[in-house]
C-alpha cells in the first residue's frame, strides 16, 4: 500500500474513534466534581451511588466521590443543557446513595426529572448497605438466615422498642443471635 492512502486509512480511523468517544463520553461539570461508571464495580462506603437512566449520556450506575447535588448530576448527563435551572431551586438537592434519577428531555431545555429509590435487590448487588428501620417483613425475608417468622419478630420489636440504632441491637429480638448479627452486617448499615 502506498504511504499516501495508508495515512489518509489511519486519519480517517482515528477521526473515527475521536467522534465516537465525544459522542458517548461523559462531560465533566462546571464545578469539577468527577464521578465514575461502575460496569461490575461494587459501591464503596462513604462515597454515593445512584443509578441514571433516560435522556442523558450514558445511563447506568455511578459513583460519587463526595455528596453531589441534583444540579452537578444533571449537567454532567446532560451536555445539551449547560446553563440551567430547576424550579424552586432543586437543582441544589442533595442525590443519595440508592437513589434512581431519570432524565427525560421534554422541549428545549426543559426537563422532567424522577427521584425514586432503587430495588432492595439492586443494592444488595452493587454492595449498597441497606437500612434495617426501612425495611419490609417482605424484605428482610430475602436476607440470609431470615424467615417469615422472624422477620414478623423483627419488625414487632421495632415498632415496639424503636428503630435499631446499629446492627448489634438486632440481638434484642428473639432468635437473633452474635453469628446471625455478624452475617448480616454485610447487608445493613
Amino acid at each position: 500500500m502506498n504511504e499516501r492512502p495508508r495515512r489518509f486509512v489511519l486519519w480517517v480511523m482515528a477521526l473515527t474513534i475521536t467522534m465516537l468517544l465525544i459522542r458517548h463520553g461523559r462531560p465533566i461539570a462546571s464545578d469539577g466534581e468527577s464521578a465514575d461508571f461502575l460496569p461490575g464495580k461494587r459501591a464503596e462506603n462513604g462515597k454515593v451511588t445512584i443509578r441514571l437512566m433516560g435522556d442523558c449520556v450514558t445511563s447506568g450506575v455511578y459513583h460519587f466521590n463526595h455528596p453531589v447535588k441534583m444540579g452537578t448530576v444533571i449537567n454532567m448527563t446532560v451536555p445539551f443543557l449547560y446553563d440551567f435551572s430547576l424550579k424552586n431551586g432543586s437543582d441544589k438537592e442533595g442525590v443519595y446513595t440508592g437513589s434512581v434519577v431519570e432524565i427525560r428531555r421534554k422541549k428545549r431545555n426543559s426537563l422532567e426529572i424522577t427521584v425514586s429509590n432503587m430495588s432492595m435487590e439492586e443494592k444488595m448487588v452493587l454492595g449498597i448497605l441497606l437500612d434495617p428501620n426501612d425495611l419490609s417483613v417482605a424484605q428482610w425475608e430475602k436476607l440470609p438466615g431470615i424467615g417469615p417468622a422472624l422477620a414478623r419478630r423483627i419488625l414487632a420489636d421495632r415498632q415496639e422498642n424503636g428503630d435499631f440504632s446499629s446492627v448489634a441491637d438486632l440481638e434484642r429480638v428473639s432468635g437473633i443471635g452474635k453469628a446471625k448479627v455478624s452475617r448480616l452486617e454485610c447487608f445493613l448499615r
